[in-house]
Protein backbone atom coordinates (compact mmCIF):
# COMPACT_ATOMS: atom_id res chain seq x y z
CA UNK A 1 0.00 0.00 0.00
CA UNK A 2 1.44 3.16 -0.64
CA UNK A 3 0.49 6.43 1.02
CA UNK A 4 1.77 10.17 -0.95
CA UNK A 5 2.16 13.47 0.64
CA UNK A 6 2.84 17.10 -0.77
CA UNK A 7 3.90 19.94 0.77
CA UNK A 8 2.33 22.95 -1.05
CA UNK A 9 4.40 26.10 -1.97
CA UNK A 10 4.64 29.26 -3.95
CA UNK A 11 7.06 31.75 -5.29
CA UNK A 12 5.96 34.85 -6.67
CA UNK A 13 8.10 37.04 -8.99
CA UNK A 14 7.41 40.96 -9.89
CA UNK A 15 8.59 42.62 -13.00
CA UNK A 16 7.33 46.30 -14.30
CA UNK A 17 6.87 47.40 -17.55
CA UNK A 18 8.67 51.09 -17.93
CA UNK A 19 8.45 52.99 -21.27
CA UNK A 20 11.63 54.06 -23.11
CA UNK A 21 11.71 57.09 -24.15
CA UNK A 22 9.64 59.89 -25.05
CA UNK A 23 6.44 58.59 -27.34
CA UNK A 24 6.92 59.88 -30.91
CA UNK A 25 2.94 60.44 -32.73
CA UNK A 26 4.79 59.51 -35.99
CA UNK A 27 5.27 55.66 -34.64
CA UNK A 28 3.32 53.80 -35.41
CA UNK A 29 3.60 51.70 -31.33
CA UNK A 30 5.57 52.99 -28.53
CA UNK A 31 8.69 51.03 -27.34
CA UNK A 32 8.68 49.41 -24.39
CA UNK A 33 11.13 47.63 -21.92
CA UNK A 34 11.21 45.32 -19.12
CA UNK A 35 12.99 45.55 -16.36
CA UNK A 36 13.24 44.71 -12.62
CA UNK A 37 10.77 46.59 -9.67
CA UNK A 38 13.31 45.85 -7.61
CA UNK A 39 17.40 45.15 -7.39
CA UNK A 40 17.25 41.50 -7.75
CA UNK A 41 19.34 39.19 -5.45
CA UNK A 42 18.79 35.51 -6.72
CA UNK A 43 18.80 32.73 -3.36
CA UNK A 44 22.60 31.32 -2.89
CA UNK A 45 20.32 28.13 -3.91
CA UNK A 46 17.17 26.59 -3.44
CA UNK A 47 16.07 22.89 -3.42
CA UNK A 48 13.19 22.92 -5.48
CA UNK A 49 11.43 19.80 -4.56
CA UNK A 50 12.71 17.03 -2.31
CA UNK A 51 11.30 13.28 -3.52
CA UNK A 52 11.43 11.08 -0.70
CA UNK A 53 10.30 7.82 -1.69
CA UNK A 54 10.69 4.52 1.40
CA UNK A 55 9.81 1.24 1.81
CA UNK A 56 9.04 -0.43 5.25
CA UNK A 57 10.10 -4.44 5.21
CA UNK A 58 8.01 -6.76 7.02
CA UNK A 59 11.30 -7.29 9.37
CA UNK A 60 10.75 -3.79 10.14
CA UNK A 61 14.12 -2.20 8.36
CA UNK A 62 13.85 0.47 6.00
CA UNK A 63 15.11 1.37 2.83
CA UNK A 64 14.53 4.84 0.99
CA UNK A 65 15.57 7.41 -1.47
CA UNK A 66 15.44 10.84 -1.54
CA UNK A 67 15.98 12.67 -4.87
CA UNK A 68 16.45 16.85 -4.40
CA UNK A 69 15.94 18.88 -7.29
CA UNK A 70 19.05 21.72 -6.53
CA UNK A 71 19.24 25.12 -8.09
CA UNK A 72 22.70 26.49 -6.94
CA UNK A 73 23.99 29.53 -7.42
CA UNK A 74 26.80 30.03 -4.58
CA UNK A 75 26.69 27.16 -2.44
CA UNK A 76 29.55 24.11 -2.01
CA UNK A 77 27.77 21.79 0.03
CA UNK A 78 24.12 20.53 0.85
CA UNK A 79 24.13 20.10 4.55
CA UNK A 80 21.98 17.60 5.57
CA UNK A 81 21.36 15.89 8.87
CA UNK A 82 21.07 11.99 9.03
CA UNK A 83 19.46 9.87 11.92
CA UNK A 84 21.90 7.60 13.53
CA UNK A 85 19.79 4.97 12.60
CA UNK A 86 20.31 5.69 9.22
CA UNK A 87 22.96 4.20 6.60
CA UNK A 88 23.86 6.47 3.35
CA UNK A 89 24.34 3.99 0.53
CA UNK A 90 25.04 5.87 -2.31
CA UNK A 91 24.83 9.64 -3.41
CA UNK A 92 24.39 10.93 -7.29
CA UNK A 93 25.22 14.43 -7.85
CA UNK A 94 23.76 15.05 -11.36
CA UNK A 95 24.25 11.78 -12.47
CA UNK A 96 27.84 11.44 -10.98
CA UNK A 97 28.89 9.37 -7.74
CA UNK A 98 30.08 11.34 -5.09
CA UNK A 99 30.76 10.75 -1.24
CA UNK A 100 29.45 13.15 1.91
CA UNK A 101 32.00 14.97 4.23
CA UNK A 102 31.69 14.98 8.15
CA UNK A 103 30.59 18.59 9.35
CA UNK A 104 29.13 20.19 12.45
CA UNK A 105 26.72 23.16 12.36
CA UNK A 106 25.71 24.57 15.70
CA UNK A 107 26.92 21.67 17.25
CA UNK A 108 25.07 18.83 15.01
CA UNK A 109 26.72 16.39 13.22
CA UNK A 110 25.64 16.54 9.43
CA UNK A 111 26.86 15.38 6.44
CA UNK A 112 28.22 18.16 3.70
CA UNK A 113 27.59 16.55 -0.07
CA UNK A 114 29.84 18.48 -2.37
CA UNK A 115 28.30 20.59 -5.10
CA UNK A 116 29.10 21.48 -8.64
CA UNK A 117 29.52 25.36 -9.52
CA UNK A 118 26.77 26.85 -11.29
CA UNK A 119 26.45 30.14 -12.74
CA UNK A 120 23.23 32.95 -11.24
CA UNK A 121 20.30 31.12 -13.01
CA UNK A 122 21.36 27.82 -13.74
CA UNK A 123 19.81 24.57 -14.46
CA UNK A 124 18.22 22.96 -11.58
CA UNK A 125 19.97 19.22 -11.03
CA UNK A 126 19.17 15.90 -9.39
CA UNK A 127 21.13 15.01 -6.24
CA UNK A 128 20.19 11.32 -4.92
CA UNK A 129 20.69 10.28 -1.96
CA UNK A 130 20.33 6.49 -0.98
CA UNK A 131 19.93 5.10 2.20
CA UNK A 132 18.67 1.96 4.81
CA UNK A 133 17.67 1.96 8.34
CA UNK A 134 17.54 -0.52 10.90
CA UNK A 135 14.32 -1.85 12.94
CA UNK A 136 12.04 1.45 12.90
CA UNK A 137 9.25 -0.86 14.53
CA UNK A 138 9.45 -4.10 17.15
CA UNK A 139 10.75 -6.66 16.16
CA UNK A 140 8.15 -9.27 14.45
CA UNK A 141 5.47 -6.43 14.33
CA UNK A 142 4.32 -6.67 10.70
CA UNK A 143 4.47 -10.66 10.49
CA UNK A 144 1.33 -11.02 12.82
CA UNK A 145 -1.95 -10.13 13.24
CA UNK A 146 -2.18 -6.85 15.12
CA UNK A 147 -5.50 -5.62 16.88
CA UNK A 148 -4.58 -1.61 17.49
CA UNK A 149 -2.02 1.07 15.40
CA UNK A 150 1.34 1.50 16.56
CA UNK A 151 2.99 4.44 15.97
CA UNK A 152 6.45 4.94 14.10
CA UNK A 153 9.05 6.92 13.73
CA UNK A 154 10.31 6.85 9.61
CA UNK A 155 14.62 8.42 9.69
CA UNK A 156 15.18 10.33 6.73
CA UNK A 157 17.55 12.45 5.74
CA UNK A 158 16.81 16.27 6.08
CA UNK A 159 18.25 19.31 4.22
CA UNK A 160 19.69 21.69 7.20
CA UNK A 161 16.86 24.69 6.49
CA UNK A 162 18.02 28.53 7.01
CA UNK A 163 15.99 28.81 10.37
CA UNK A 164 19.14 26.39 11.33
CA UNK A 165 21.95 28.25 9.83
CA UNK A 166 22.20 31.64 7.30
CA UNK A 167 25.67 30.50 6.32
CA UNK A 168 24.64 26.47 5.61
CA UNK A 169 20.89 26.22 5.24
CA UNK A 170 19.23 25.95 1.98
CA UNK A 171 15.06 26.44 1.69
CA UNK A 172 13.18 23.71 0.25
CA UNK A 173 9.82 24.95 -2.14
CA UNK A 174 8.25 21.53 -1.75
CA UNK A 175 8.13 18.12 -0.66
CA UNK A 176 7.02 15.39 -1.19
CA UNK A 177 6.97 11.61 0.38
CA UNK A 178 5.44 8.27 -0.52
CA UNK A 179 5.64 5.21 1.71
CA UNK A 180 5.10 1.60 0.75
CA UNK A 181 4.32 -0.50 3.98
CA UNK A 182 4.17 -4.39 3.87
CA UNK A 183 1.23 -6.33 2.47
CA UNK A 184 -2.39 -6.41 4.15
CA UNK A 185 -0.75 -2.97 6.27
CA UNK A 186 -1.71 1.16 6.08
CA UNK A 187 0.26 3.68 6.63
CA UNK A 188 -1.44 7.01 8.11
CA UNK A 189 -0.19 10.35 9.53
CA UNK A 190 -0.80 12.29 12.64
CA UNK A 191 -2.67 15.12 12.22
CA UNK A 192 -3.26 17.98 14.78
CA UNK A 193 -1.24 21.51 15.91
CA UNK A 194 2.56 20.58 16.16
CA UNK A 195 2.30 17.17 14.85
CA UNK A 196 2.65 17.51 10.96
CA UNK A 197 2.36 19.81 7.88
CA UNK A 198 1.63 16.89 5.37
CA UNK A 199 -1.34 17.06 3.12
CA UNK A 200 -2.85 13.79 1.46
CA UNK A 201 -1.72 13.71 -2.24
CA UNK A 202 -4.35 12.96 -4.98
CA UNK A 203 -2.94 9.92 -5.73
CA UNK A 204 -2.47 8.59 -2.28
CA UNK A 205 -3.25 5.02 -1.88
CA UNK A 206 -2.50 3.78 -5.20
CA UNK A 207 -1.07 0.66 -5.42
Amino acid sequence: MRSSYRLPSKLDISIRLSQSGRLNPATAEPVWEISWAQQFKSAPAQILLADIVTTIARDGSLRGQVVYMMRNNARQHLAIEVPESVKLLSILVGGQPTRAVEGKINGTAVKLIPLPKQSEFGLSYPIQVSFEADQISERGFFNQFQLFASQIEIPVPLVVGLSQSDDWGIPVLHTKWTLFAPENYELDYETGAGKTNLSLSADANRC
